[in-house]
């Protein structure tokens, strides 16, 4: 009688390590896989950010901005024309000049 408990805990034991292994198996093929995502998720990021750095090195050099200034003929702000917000002039609200028009079936967005 005890060889027969013996050999049927020997049993569940190797079907236990048998379905954990399987299980384990496809966890760690499931991680691998989310894995390579991640580094091309993150081959991507790199791209794009050195794509947008190189804009910003081009927008931002001295050279460029100057021939900016020139087209648009900008000029230096002077101090005296920066003021707070509460300086500003309050300007009166209007009313719509026009009543838009939406009835059923019209205008429709």
């Amino acid at each position: 009688m005890k060889q027969w408990h013996f050999n049927l805990i020997c049993f569940i034991l190797a079907t236990a390590t048998g379905i954990g292994t399987f299980m384990l198996k496809y966890y760690v093929r499931d991680k691998e896989k989310n894995l390579k995502q991640l580094h091309y998720q993150i081959v991507l990021n790199r791209r794009e950010l050195h794509g947008l750095q190189t804009d910003w090195a081009s927008l931002t050099n001295p050279e460029h901005l100057r021939q900016q200034a020139e087209q648009t003929k900008a000029q230096p702000i002077l101090a005296n024309q920066i003021i707070q917000a509460d300086e500003l002039a309050e300007r009166p609200i209007k009313p719509p000049t026009a009543k838009p028009d939406f009835e059923e079936g019209k205008n429709e967005i």
